[in-house]
């Protein structure tokens, strides 16, 4: 699979997907270069060991170019955004 495929398969993951799927999914790089989707509900924990290692609750795990820091950050943001309320929506 092509550099151009690759990236159509990764912007199509979260097409069709609810709001509560795509809430929990971040884009992540593989060591190769390859970026892919992860569901950050799934992680289990994080090592920088110097790459970083996420290892899944199922025990697979997955070399990232990210570090772990970034990747932890990036499962936050897109928790903190599941929740977001925008301000002028908000009654009381």
């Amino acid at each position: 699979m092509g550099k151009e495929a690759i990236g159509r398969s990764v912007s199509k993951l979260s097409i069709g997907r609810s709001a509560s799927e795509s809430d929990v999914m971040i884009q992540l790089t593989r060591l190769n270069g390859h970026p892919f989707i992860l569901n950050a509900e799934l992680i289990k924990f994080i090592e920088q060991t110097p790459d970083t290692l996420v290892t899944l609750r199922d025990g697979d795990k997955l070399m990232v170019l990210e570090s772990a820091d970034e990747v932890v950050r990036r499962a936050m943001d897109f928790r903190r955004a599941a929740r977001w309320i925008p301000n002028d929506s908000v009654v009381f």
